[in-house]
């Protein structure tokens, strides 16, 4: 969730006597903080977690009738230790017009943006991350990273569909010289009627071409929001891993109830789970939030997927050697987007 920032408009001459442009110049971001309570299963402390806090940047210019140039440079922020690091997060230059967006830069993928739409608990315990990018856990790909050396496309919206193609030359920070085997092909496809959203991506890296394809639909109603997220990756030598879960959530007055289960099935034994969360947000006002959440993962005998990591969440659990544990956590956060 974020603001509309601040609006600059900035005046820019391109010489004199040529005609002057309207450029559009945006400043946003949000800072989010929680004080947690975290149990790995054997110990348990407090700690404060800075989640997803950034600032960015975006630019905006009409170069004729129909086409514009678009730029991004956006950052995340750790206020909790004093950290952070220049285009950390979505950063590109691009053109947009009536044949749709492209974009060149580091940026989620097709297969990360179905995630991060629908996802009840983002950056806070219990984010869907924690059972979708399946690095930590089974030694796989992160399925929910950005990628770097991007190449992106988005089509225009065409009786309710929008489409999604990315390429990265290699997902990688230095030079490709390695062909095939470092880049990264995502694409995905969106459709919306009315209440309804459902959401396909399918994305593949190089090397071993470990695949994972992920499905998703929302449906909205009056103060009712209940969706639904599936996944199935292809790991190679970590076998298949399969991703699903539901959730709900319901706004009554100043408050927002929610609650998403999710299951990782995966074809190695002993190393399924589940993760659990519940929460309650207060707003306050138009953009602030106070709210409460609850997450746990139940383990299989050699599993250890957690429910405070997913990359974005600041205070994550380290459950290396702690197999068939049930880490847990219990979070009062406060979000101010501007």
């Amino acid at each position: 969730m974020r603001g509309t920032g601040v609006v600059l408009g900035v005046m820019l001459a391109a010489g004199l006597g040529q005609a002057v442009q309207a450029e559009q110049v945006q400043i946003y971001g949000e800072a989010h903080m929680s004080v947690e309570w975290l149990d790995d299963g054997d110990r348990s402390g407090m700690n404060t977690s800075s989640n997803a806090t950034q600032i960015g940047f975006r630019a905006s210019t009409e170069l004729q009738p129909g086409l514009a140039a678009i730029m991004q440079i956006e950052q995340g922020l750790r206020i909790d230790n004093g950290a952070g690091s220049w285009a950390s997060r979505d950063s590109f230059v691009g053109l947009r017009g009536d044949f749709g967006t492209v974009r060149l830069g580091f940026m989620q993928s097709p297969l990360m943006l179905i995630r991060s739409r629908l996802d009840l608990f983002g950056n806070r315990i219990g984010d869907i991350r924690n059972v979708t990018r399946l690095d930590d856990q089974f030694g796989g790909k992160n399925w929910d990273a950005r990628l770097r050396n991007g190449i992106h496309y988005r089509s225009p919206v065409f009786n309710g569909f929008v489409a999604d193609l990315h390429y990265s030359t290699n997902d990688t920070t230095g030079t490709s010289q390695d062909g095939r085997n470092q880049e990264v092909i995502s694409a995905g496809l969106g459709y919306t009627a009315g209440n309804l959203l459902l959401l396909g991506a399918w994305e593949r890296t190089g090397g071993t071409r470990p695949q994972a394809t992920r499905l998703a639909a929302q449906w909205q109603h009056e103060d009712w929001t209940v969706m639904g997220l599936a996944q199935f990756a292809r790991l190679r030598a970590a076998g298949n891993v399969d991703t699903y879960g539901v959730g709900v959530s319901r706004r009554w007055q100043d408050f927002t109830f929610k609650g998403h289960v999710f299951t990782v099935d995966s074809s190695l034994a002993a190393r399924d789970a589940t993760m659990f969360a519940l929460g309650a947000d207060w707003h306050l006002g138009e953009r602030a939030v106070l709210y409460l959440a609850y997450a746990a993962t139940r383990n299989d005998r050699l599993a250890n997927v957690n429910m405070s990591g997913g990359g974005a969440h600041g205070a994550e659990l380290d459950l290396t050697g702690l197999q068939g544990n049930t880490p847990q956590g219990l979070a009062v956060g406060f979000i101010y987007p501007f």
